[in-house]
């Protein structure tokens, strides 16, 4: 179990890394597009495009952070007033339904990518393939699979509530 904390850790903290280096690219990237349309009167063209795939990765990484931290919004008043035991029942199958969503989004949009309408699919400013941007989906949904996971697993033996305790 203890393998599954570390790399379940190290995911979040690479996911951290990856977060905090997207946004100040996309802030250099967005200052850079300034001063070059409005100081030199040569605008990137590619800037913006750029931009927003780099914050869709980051959106997506980010939430996947937010699942391993357990800060998601979430309904908990009823769940926080059962006794423990119910408690981690409620939480495991609940871990478990999203396991499964999550499976099937992993599962559909990596078909979703491999179609050859979506391959052929180019950017209009940089010509990249946008695919490319697509695959945020499934890595920040396998991310989110891991880490619920290692949630439930926690969960079914209880070793989150150790947690909450200390």
């Amino acid at each position: 179990m203890s393998l599954l904390h570390a790399l379940d850790k190290v995911i979040a903290r690479g996911e951290r890394w990856f977060v905090i280096i997207c946004a100040s690219a996309i802030s250099m990237i967005l200052v850079a597009q300034v001063f070059m349309r409005y100081g030199l009167s040569k605008p990137l063209f590619w800037a913006e495009e750029i931009a927003t795939q780099l914050l869709v990765f980051m959106t997506f990484v980010g939430l996947s952070l937010l699942v391993h931290n357990r800060r998601l919004i979430q309904l908990d008043f009823i769940i926080s007033h059962l006794p423990p035991k119910v408690r981690r029942l409620v939480t495991v199958v609940n871990d478990l339904a999203v396991i499964g969503v999550l499976i099937f989004l992993v599962v559909y949009s990596i078909k979703w990518i491999l179609l050859q309408e979506t391959q052929l699919e180019m950017s209009p400013t940089t010509r990249l393939p946008l695919w490319y941007g697509y695959a945020a989906l499934p890595v920040a949904f396998i991310l989110m699979t891991y880490h619920y996971v290692v949630a439930a697993l926690d969960a079914a033996l209880g070793l989150d509530d150790k947690e909450e305790q200390s």
